[in-house]
């Protein structure tokens, strides 16, 4: 009943943050350059909040809900770094590309890979 209680309010405070975020944000601009980076930020904060739930109330024991827990904090930390990343190492090419989209895909694919991992391992409680 409680983690229920807990869900709900975690549940409320997400959307009114949403919400919030989408109605705050006071032009076009901010919403185009931070706005959907900012609601990545809340959704995989939430994502990550729900595994590490999931692991502390041994829940679900199919699953390693830790490894996929860090594997999306990985996610999230590279993903606030990826726009740093590419004006930084924009001026050395790759094809085309720069290193920095390259270096930051790669981490991205990394980062899956964990989450998959965590999906096919079972936890050890």
């Amino acid at each position: 009943m409680i983690a229920r209680r807990n869900a709900l309010i975690i549940s409320t405070v997400y959307i009114v943050l949403f919400i919030g975020g989408l109605i705050l944000i006071p032009s076009m601009i901010i919403i185009l350059l931070f706005g959907a980076l900012g609601l990545a930020l809340i959704s995989l904060s939430f994502i990550i909040w729900i595994f590490i739930t999931i692991y502390k109330g041994k829940i679900i024991p199919e699953i390693n809900s830790l490894i996929i827990g860090i594997g999306f904090i990985t996610y999230l930390i590279f993903m606030i770094f990826y726009p740093f990343s590419i004006y930084i190492l924009k001026n050395i090419p790759i094809h085309g590309d720069g290193i920095g989209g390259l270096i930051m895909e790669t981490v991205s694919l990394i980062s899956f890979m964990i989450i998959i991992i965590g999906f096919k391992t079972k936890a050890s409680y």
